[in-house]
This record gives C-alpha cells, sequence and structure tokens, in this order.
C-alpha cells in the first residue's frame, strides 16, 4: 500500500459494512480488508450460480492521497503485470466487480466521487488482465493437448509392433498336413490359388486356418485363426497393447494387384472371394487410413463392398467418405451382394468364378450410373 497515505477509518468501516450486505467474503487485516479476487473467478460465478472463493486475493482500503481527496486502494494478489508487479490501483472498480455492483454504488456508500475517467482507465485494465488469463489458459490447454498427442503417437508405436507368425502349414504347396485345412476353405468356395496367394496356413496346434494380415511387402504383422468345427470360428491374439491389433492393419493388402481395383470387404473370406483387402469390421481405423496412405503405387478406382447388413450398409458410406479423402480424385463406388450376407455366401451359392463375375458386372454398373460421380461430389 502507498506509504504517503492516511487510512480513512470510518469510510473503512463503511466499506466492510457495505461488501458484508453484498455477500463478499471479506475480512479485516489491521487496515486492509481482504476478499476473493474478482478477476480469476468471475467466469467461475457466472456459470457456477452460488460459486463462491475464499481464497483471499484480493486486498483494499480507503486512503487519503496528498491531495485530500479520499480513494480506494487496491492490489489483487493473484494477477500480475508482464513486469512481474501485482495488478491495483485507485479505483472503486475492483472493489464493485467483487461486490457485483456498479461503481456509482460502492461510491455512495462511502460519501465519495465516482470518476469516469479513472473508471474506463481501469476497465480497460480489467479487459487486460483478462486477456491475459484466457492466454494463460490457452497455453496450457495446448500444452495439454501436445502432450495428450505424444502419449497417442507412443501407444501407436508400441502398437504397431508386428507380431511373430504361428508355426503352420502352407496350404495348397503340397503340404499334406495342411489337408484338413485345404478342405475347409474348399468348403468355402476359395479358390486353391487364391488361398495360396493370401498366405493360408494349417495351423495343428490351434487346428485351425490361419489367415496372416501382412504388410505390402509381405511382412507378417498379425494374424488371426478360423477353427471350420467350432461355432465361434474366429480367434484372435490377445491384446497385450504392445503388438500390432487387427485395427493397426489390413488382410489381403500384399495379394492387392495394383493393376485392378482395390475392392475393401469385411472379412478375410469375403475379401479373397472379390480378390481385395478386409477391414476386420465394417469400420476404417486411423492405422488403416494411414496404410492406404502409404499405398504406391495408387488405385485407379476403390470399391466398398461390405456385408449387406445394417453395420455394412451404414458403414459403408463412412468407409467411403474416408477413402475419398486418402484418394483424392479417385472414383470410389459402393457394391453390395444380391440376397443378405456377404460376398463370400455369394460364392457358395454360385461358384467362385461365377461369383467373381456378378461381382465385377456390379461394379462396372455402378461406375456407368454415376455413383462414383456421385462420390466425389459428396465427399471432395
Amino acid at each position: 500500500m502507498p506509504s504517503s497515505s492516511q487510512s480513512d477509518d470510518r469510510r473503512l468501516d463503511l466499506l466492510q459494512a457495505f461488501l458484508e450486505v453484498k455477500g463478499v467474503d471479506v475480512v479485516r487485516v489491521g487496515r486492509d480488508l481482504c476478499m476473493p479476487s474478482p478477476f480469476k473467478e468471475r467466469e467461475k460465478r457466472r456459470v457456477q450460480p452460488g460459486y463462491v472463493d475464499h481464497a483471499r486475493r484480493l486486498s483494499a482500503t480507503v486512503v487519503v492521497d496528498d491531495g485530500g481527496t479520499p480513494q480506494i486502494i487496491w492490489q489483487c494478489w493473484y494477477s500480475k503485470r508482464p513486469d512481474g508487479r501485482n495488478y491495483g490501483g485507485r479505483s472503486a472498480y475492483a472493489v464493485a466487480m467483487a461486490a457485483g455492483c456498479r461503481q456509482e454504488e460502492v461510491l455512495l456508500a462511502l460519501d465519495m466521487v465516482f470518476d469516469a475517467e479513472v473508471s474506463q482507465i481501469d476497465q480497460r485494465e480489467d479487459e487486460v488482465t483478462w486477456a491475459l488469463e484466457i492466454a494463460k489458459q490457452a497455453g496450457r490447454r495446448m500444452e495439454r493437448q501436445n502432450a495428450a498427442m505424444e502419449a497417442s503417437r507412443n501407444r501407436v508405436a508400441k502398437q504397431v509392433l508386428p507380431r511373430d507368425p504361428p508355426a503352420c502349414h502352407p496350404l495348397f504347396r503340397g503340404d499334406a498336413r495342411a489337408s484338413l485345412g485345404e478342405e475347409a476353405v474348399t468348403r468355402r468356395a476359395i479358390p486353391a490359388e487364391v488361398a495360396a496367394r493370401y498366405g493360408l496356413g494349417w495351423d495343428p496346434v490351434q487346428g485351425a486356418v490361419v489367415m496372416p494380415w501382412r504388410s505390402r511387402d509381405g511382412r507378417h504383422w498379425y494374424h488371426q485363426w478360423w477353427d471350420p468345427y467350432a461355432a465361434k470360428g474366429y480367434r484372435f491374439p490377445a491384446d497385450d497393447g504392445v503388438h500390432a491389433g487387427k485395427a493397426d492393419c489390413l488382410f489381403g493388402l500384399d495379394a492387392w494387384d495394383p493393376s485392378t481395383p482395390l475392392t475393401i470387404a469385411e472379412g478375410g473370406f469375403t475379401a479373397m472371394s472379390v480378390r481385395g483387402v478386409a477391414l476386420g469390421g465394417s469400420t476404417l481405423t486411423k492405422a488403416q487410413v494411414q496404410v492406404l496412405s502409404s499405398l504406391s503405387p495408387r488405385p485407379g478406382l476403390v470399391v466398398v463392398a461390405l456385408d449387406k447388413d445394417g453395420a455394412g450398409m451404414h458403414g459403408s458410406l463412412a468407409v467411403a467418405r474416408k477413402v475419398s479423402e486418402v484418394f483424392p480424385g479417385i472414383p470410389v463406388v459402393r457394391v453390395f451382394p444380391p440376397g443378405k450376407g456377404d460376398w463370400n455366401d455369394v460364392a457358395k451359392l454360385v461358384g467362385a468364378d461365377e461369383c467373381l463375375k456378378v461381382f465385377v458386372d456390379r461394379v462396372r454398373h455402378a461406375q456407368r450410373s454415376g455413383e462414383a460421380a456421385t462420390m466425389l461430389q459428396v465427399f471432395s
């Protein structure tokens, strides 16, 4: 407080009584009145009815300056100027903010004069204080966001570590020990050359067909098992939070011929029926988007061939939107199988070759009907 100022005890008593009537949490400490800072807590009081800050960071007193004019002197111990000094000044502005009233009301209660020019200066100072506080909060939010993004990158880095491939016998490569798997895959209407191209094998320990999920250059990243004799035929490696999961890669990516359209299906057997890749579901994950983004050469046409059910019908639109963002300017079409189910159901019903013919016809029809142009218009 200014040492040259002399306290006006009568007005100090009036100010304390006035603030108490206004419900301000004020205490008398010598010749100072200490109360919550109105600057930091203003927004909280606005959005949280009944909010009270009991940390008294504003000190106010009534003094008589050298000219004999009574003034309210205040200091805010919470907020600081850029030069490190506490905010403060000769004004009723801060006290009026703390009391939730106009300055004129404070000054009238203390038999003092309202100075409009001083009020404007104080108001501008408060705006600067509030802007600095908002900037600090924005900086803290940015730091938290950057920390979260860094943590997310670290988690992704751990999750994309490749898994070790299980020991298995390759299908349709002349290995008699894979005969059970070859019979099961044949019943799913998958031609021998296609199963071999997608790298299917037979795991005698699991008693199931191994379906490897590999990178474009053939590196093993993930795998699943299909047990043809179990009610729930699909099994997946346990998620350990370190190695790659189903959401981190695509099935059949290494088998895709870049001279043909890139077909995106849900399940592995559906993908093999239409010579495409599989998502492992009806959604396209961020990691899978990154995998598609790295494709070189890029496809000339993308076909979204999800299952003809509720999830597939709705999911195909979102998948097509994301694919159009990955491959701007490249046509995208959605093609569903006749009837219900997926394209592997069609293959089991009419045979692998006929299924592929029906699929190609539907892709061509979708292109002729303008669906590709419509998709580009919607997602561009």
